[in-house]
């Protein structure tokens, strides 16, 4: 799961600015999650948000031209008070993530697909380990389930090992995989 890291500093600086609600203006983490066709998926993925432990965060759902808005739009509906939602016509993922980018108000960004669930306790795991190291940037490993052609307990990094120390020229030349 890549994060991109802004200034931990500024953000705390920001939480002094506190909205009428009690909670923060401006959350530490907004979740970017692109929706096309995840209907039967969107809720399991929601749900494994909304049982982090870590709260400063905000989510942008981005249906992308769906053909089965109707079904997302009903599944969403019990999560309607805790995300923001966007429709947009069918422009692929690179667009609904770059569309929630320029909604998003967090200082980090975590993406998280549709179809995929997170563990409890990992938004307030990977924050404390980035923060432990000054990282600006942290991604973790995934384990690979449902129909597939591998083993079952088979891991992303299993299937694509990075290699070497991560720095911007090992990700752009493909020697280190971030689990997106």
């Amino acid at each position: 799961m890549p994060w991109l890291c802004g200034d931990f500093t500024t953000w705390i600086n920001m939480q002094n600015r506190i909205s009428k609600n009690g909670q923060p203006e401006v959350p530490l983490v907004s979740i970017i999650i692109p929706a096309y066709n995840v209907s039967k998926y969107i809720g399991e993925a929601l749900s494994s948000v909304f049982i982090q432990d870590f709260e400063s965060y905000e989510v942008i759902v981005v249906d992308d031209g769906s053909t089965d808005t109707d079904q997302l739009e009903k599944v969403l509906e019990p999560f309607r008070d805790r995300i923001n939602y966007i429709r947009q016509n069918n422009r692929g993922i690179g667009a609904a993530r770059n569309t929630a980018l320029r909604a998003a108000r967090g200082v980090l960004i975590a993406l998280l697909d549709s179809d995929d669930v997170w563990l409890e306790g990992k938004l307030s795991q990977q924050i404390e380990f980035m923060k432990s190291g000054g990282y600006d940037m942290v991604y973790a490993d995934a384990l690979l389930f449902g129909d597939a052609p591998w083993p079952e307990g088979t891991t992303f990094m299993d299937r694509s090992p990075s290699k070497g120390e991560v720095s911007v020229h090992s990700l752009l030349d493909n020697q280190c995989t971030p689990v997106v």
